[in-house]
């Protein structure tokens, strides 16, 4: 079990036996803090990241456009310098979009100190995977200069709903968000608006959702998530059964102390069996005999682990699971499978 964890140390790990300082994911000396801003086409990101850029926030920003085409308009949209704006159309015959991006992000960190940056936010095209685009910062190659601190998801409020029907870009797009950013809402009557945000929950039960219009959110309250309290906001009493065109999230929530062991063979064989099917993956575990809170998040089989804060003395220790994703499997078998690793009695005085 230690050789195991020891090899997917950054891709299935909730184990304390790794020494604790590897998992302390601070923004470290010389990492640039990255912004991921998707949704489908016509949402209002290029409005979002203008606002972005015209808030105070006290740091060099630095944006890279991505143009679904061969041509970059988007980037001529941006009120900045020039020479904060990177476009990136990621057209080639022989070499994916993925590696492209990669290689991208390598030089401009290599010249960061002739052009020096603080903080980098990606512009996804309307049409583009959050997934791939996340995947990338699950990359250790690429966490080593970069610290990913959320995906900011814009949601059309006047055709939300139908794009959320009518195509599954706009579906995924959702269900890898950290924020939902409800925009044109002045364009949008109050009854269709709750009717989004219903649709938006199913898929997404943790996103915090703001309702806009022509982008104007407060940027520093979504740059970084608390993802901790986006988890406690969660509605676990909702139906189970309600989805979006196939795609729903599940959510768990155990009171009981777990044993750190089975919660690691369950993350495995759970990933194992389902990895397709979860797109997304947020969480923390009450592990039995540790002060720490066991904090996860993942995209498809890509996992990330960290023990980063201890528990407060008066905070309720709990484990909580949340999974999105498409024709998921049954919620009580997942359920039943995490309760299986409750701690024993006797486990709890040996730990």
């Amino acid at each position: 079990m230690t050789d195991f964890w020891t090899r997917q140390h950054a891709k299935n790990c909730a184990c304390g036996a790794c020494n604790l300082p590897n998992f302390l994911e601070l923004l470290g000396e010389g990492k640039k803090r990255v912004n991921l801003i998707g949704g489908f086409l016509g949402s209002g990101k290029t409005t979002l990241v203008n606002n972005i850029l015209s808030q105070p926030l006290n740091q060099r920003i630095d944006v890279i456009v991505k143009e679904f085409g061969a041509i970059s308009v988007d980037d001529k949209l941006l009120n900045i310098a020039k020479d904060r704006i990177h476009p990136f159309t990621g057209a080639a015959i022989h070499t994916d979009q993925q590696t492209m991006l990669i290689n991208f992000l390598d030089a401009l960190y290599g010249k960061s100190e002739q052009h020096p940056f603080d903080h980098l936010l990606i512009e996804a095209s309307g049409a583009e995977s959050a997934e791939q685009l996340l995947q990338i910062f699950y990359l250790p190659r690429t966490r080593d200069c970069y610290e990913l601190g959320s995906y900011i998801c814009v949601v059309d409020g006047e055709f939300g709903s139908l794009n959320l029907h009518d195509f599954r870009i706009a579906r995924e797009q959702t269900a890898f968000a950290d924020f939902l950013i409800i925009n044109k809402c002045d364009r949008a009557d109050r009854e269709a608006l709750a009717a989004l945000k219903r649709e938006l929950r199913i898929i997404n039960p943790f996103a915090e959702i703001i309702e806009t219009s022509f982008g104007q959110v407060d940027a520093s309250a979504i740059i970084v998530p608390d993802r901790i309290a986006q988890l406690r906001s969660i509605d676990f009493d909702r139906q189970e059964d309600e989805t979006v065109e196939g795609f729903a999230s599940i959510a768990i929530r155990i009171s009981e102390p777990l044993d750190m062991e089975k919660v690691n063979a369950w993350i495995r064989d759970t990933y194992a069996k389902y990895g397709k099917q979860l797109l997304r993956g947020k969480g923390y575990f009450n592990i039995a005999g540790s002060d720490y809170r066991f904090d996860f998040q993942s995209v498809r089989t890509n996992f990330h682990a960290k023990t980063e804060e201890e528990w407060n003395p008066d905070e309720e220790r709990e484990s909580v699971v949340v999974f999105i994703g498409a024709e998921l499997p049954d919620q009580e078998e997942l359920k039943a499978g995490l309760l299986a690793c409750t701690a024993s009695d006797t486990e709890r005085k040996s730990a």
